[in-house]
């Protein structure tokens, strides 16, 4: 491609928007951590290890304000409003952190701030935000280009941390046992290696199968599986920190979703208010906007589907990219580019549970509870 379309290339911003919120909330959740940690690092009973000498400690009892200062900005960012300045003074925060003691330089936060340089650059207030509410009325759309840096520095992570673990120490299982609650009977089996060797594994899988479109809604699931494994098997100690850097680490995968917005159609029985009350539900979570939604009434809908009325009140239908897919299959594969269920809807094509979703699917539909008001045909 050439460099001036690579460049010049546009795509939407909204999942950019979701991802800033889910790593603002994830700095927020840091924050609360940090606290009990600045605290005991100027308490004097940690041995200090400044990389920077000339740089400046908090003032005494300052602590409180700092926190209450990244708190805000990562609420800021969160939601969106004035994005860029309070992604900075977020950013700024982080790398005090980073650069003011060698205790409190830690990857995850390292990443972070990373993450948060990133969706700094790439303008993600143009979507999703209150700066789209109150002050913007230019496209949500971005450079394309940009929304490779967070995904390339994703990429980079689980290909540096596969490098990191290529050790003895932690093929043999030794790590695992250490900073797990994996019980002590387990620990002498052959549980710990078989368990480094399947992270070591999985985290490869994740720097490539990401980028391939044949693999990534597996890579999705695998990386889903990893970091609740993670956040549940860890020590305890460890539980609120494996929980903000798991949302964070997770936050740029939906940046991977790049069907553009109205791009599938989804036909609904618009006579039954049950089904009203799903469709409801899928509007308030489609946050990218790939779906349009069209009741069987429109006779326009159905005929760009090549569906009649009588199978989209019998069952749900999907249409996208020439297919046509229906019921359990319809449900599942609108769950996967919605970006609350994306990373863990894949999982619904593992055996037995299409089967189980099919007839369940069915069961529902046979006893749901229509109204009886006539919908009105729509052109």
């Amino acid at each position: 491609m050439p460099l001036d379309k690579f460049f010049g290339a546009q795509t939407s911003a909204r999942p950019l928007g979701v991802a800033r919120a889910a790593v603002g909330i994830a700095a927020f959740g840091r924050a609360a951590i940090q606290y009990e940690i600045l605290r005991a690092l100027f308490s004097g009973d940690v041995v200090r290890s400044k990389p920077f000498p000339w740089l400046p400690d908090l003032p005494h009892g300052s602590i409180p304000v700092f926190v209450a200062i990244w708190m805000l900005a990562s609420v800021s960012f969160a939601f969106g409003f004035r994005t860029r300045l309070s992604g900075g003074i977020l950013l700024a925060c982080l790398t005090y952190q980073l650069v003011l003691d060698q205790n409190l330089d830690w990857s995850n936060l390292y990443f972070m701030a990373l993450v948060v340089f990133l969706l700094i650059v790439a303008d993600s207030g143009c979507s999703f935000s209150l700066d789209r509410r109150f002050f913007r009325q230019d496209p949500e759309q971005v450079s394309r280009w940009t929304t490779l840096l967070p995904r390339l520095q994703l990429s980079i992570v689980y290909g540096y941390s596969v490098l990191l673990k290529l050790n003895p120490s932690f093929l043999a299982g030794q790590t695992i046992v250490q900073a797990t609650r994996m019980p002590a009977f387990l620990g002498a089996t052959w549980l710990p290696t078989l368990t480094a060797a399947a992270t070591v594994g999985i985290e490869f899988f994740l720097a490539v199968g990401l980028w391939v479109p044949a693999l990534r809604r597996a890579a999705f699931a695998l990386g889903f599986v990893l970091h609740t494994a993670i956040f549940f098997g860890m020590d305890r100690a460890h539980t609120s920190t494996m929980f903000t850097f798991g949302l964070n680490i997770l936050a740029p995968y939906v940046l991977f979703l790049e069907q553009a917005p109205g791009s599938r159609l989804v036909i609904w029985d618009d006579g039954c208010a049950f089904c009203r009350r799903w469709i409801t539900l899928f509007r308030a979570f489609d946050w990218l906007g790939v779906h349009r939604y069209e009741g069987s009434s429109s006779r326009d809908a159905l005929a760009n589907a090549g569906v009649t009325a009588q199978e989209a009140d019998a069952e749900i239908k999907l249409s996208f990219d020439g297919r046509i897919l229906g019921g359990f299959g319809a449900i599942r594969e609108v769950l996967c580019l919605l970006p609350i269920s994306f990373l863990w809807a894949p999982l619904l094509a593992v055996p037995p549970l299409p089967a189980i979703g099919r007839r369940l699917y069915r069961r529902v539909a046979e006893r749901r509870k229509c109204t009886n008001v006539t919908v009105p045909v729509r052109r």
